[in-house]
């Protein structure tokens, strides 16, 4: 005989958990089609009102950080769709005036183990001066602060846990 606490626990079939998952995403794609239909609706009818430059300001927006002097007269030159098709394929993009700026740049070329041999971690830097025992005093505290202020964090964290 079964006692009246005993919790009934359901298991599903590999074939039930498999249906449900199907139904919802189901369920899911319904409903983005019918928001993105709704959402489609609404923009050609606001597209339909906003002036060229407005449209352009939009996209400027959207798709960079916002509108720099001179950027809203250089789409209209090209055409907005040729501005938006640009945005989307960067690689076509002619970088030579960035390239000629960062040529100069040594540190690009650099592996990463001649960037950590000429630019250490601090934390590394500090461990290896403590163990030479060349640590300055002020460092030495500031690092202790540190520490315990990270163990009082870590303590903290674990009693609101509970």
């Amino acid at each position: 005989m079964q006692s009246k606490n005993h919790r009934f626990e359901p298991t599903f079939s590999l074939v039930q958990r498999a249906a449900a998952m199907l139904s919802l995403v189901a369920l899911l794609a319904g409903s983005l089609a019918a928001g993105i239909s709704a959402q489609n609706m609404k923009g050609g009818k606001a597209a339909a009102r906003l002036s060229e430059e407005q449209r352009i300001l939009h996209v400027l927006n959207r798709l960079g950080f916002g509108a720099r002097p001179g950027d809203v007269e250089r789409v209209k030159a090209i055409g907005l769709d040729k501005y938006i098709e640009q945005q989307l394929q960067p690689a076509k993009m002619d970088d030579a005036l960035a390239d000629g700026k960062l040529q100069n740049l040594e540190v690009l070329r650099m592996t990463t183990a001649e960037l950590y041999e000429r630019y250490p971690q601090p934390g590394q830097l500090l461990r290896q001066l403590q163990r030479r025992g060349d640590l300055p005093a002020d460092l030495a505290d500031a690092r202790e602060n540190r520490i315990i202020s990270h163990q009082h964090d870590l303590e903290y964290q674990a009693r609101n846990r509970r």
